[in-house]
């Protein structure tokens, strides 16, 4: 009897060995989700990429002149996108990524990623390091939305690049 159970015991023991060496997850180390006891990729790794959008003094002070009240980021962002969004305002393909007051903000040189008063977005990437969307800035006054392409690099597209983030630094035309 106690061989019958010892040998019972290796079996399972055996067996659980076996099944717990093909756990699948992501095994990409550069990934926000890496799995180290994975050993196979099932597919599911996930990328943070960021952009943040700046302005120095100058670009600061003809804002003020215009009387700019707030800036908005929008872009157009696909149902197939692989990513997961936040946003202010989100329809259909359109999403207005995020808004600021821009009154009291400039840098002298580009800041960091979570700087008081930046524009900025992330998008979790899935499956994917990177993933681009067209953009573009809104300004408004207290009047309404200013003319378009009334900042320099206020339109154009975003690379969103799972672990980095870029930055853009707009300048009033």
């Amino acid at each position: 009897m106690k061989t019958n159970l010892l040998f019972l015991s290796v079996i399972i023991g055996m067996m659980v060995a076996v099944t717990s060496c093909g756990k699948k997850g992501c095994t990409d180390p550069n990934s926000e989700n890496y799995c180290e006891k994975c050993k196979g990729d099932d597919g599911s790794c996930q990328y943070e990429g960021k952009v943040l959008f700046w302005w120095d003094k100058t670009t600061s002070d003809s804002m003020q002149a215009h009387g700019v009240i707030k800036l908005e980021i929008f872009g157009q962002v696909p149902h197939t996108a692989p990513t997961s969004w936040s946003c202010v305002l989100c329809e259909d393909d359109y999403a207005v990524l995020d808004t600021r007051n821009p009154s009291s903000y400039y840098w002298s040189q580009e800041p960091a990623w979570g700087a008081t008063g930046i524009l900025s977005h992330s998008a979790s990437l899935k499956g994917s390091v990177t993933y681009e969307i067209s953009y573009g800035i809104n300004a408004y006054s207290s009047t309404g939305m200013l003319p378009p392409y009334t900042l320099n690099n206020g339109n154009g597209k975003i690379q969103y690049e799972g672990g980095k983030c870029i930055a853009i630094k707009l300048t009033w035309l």
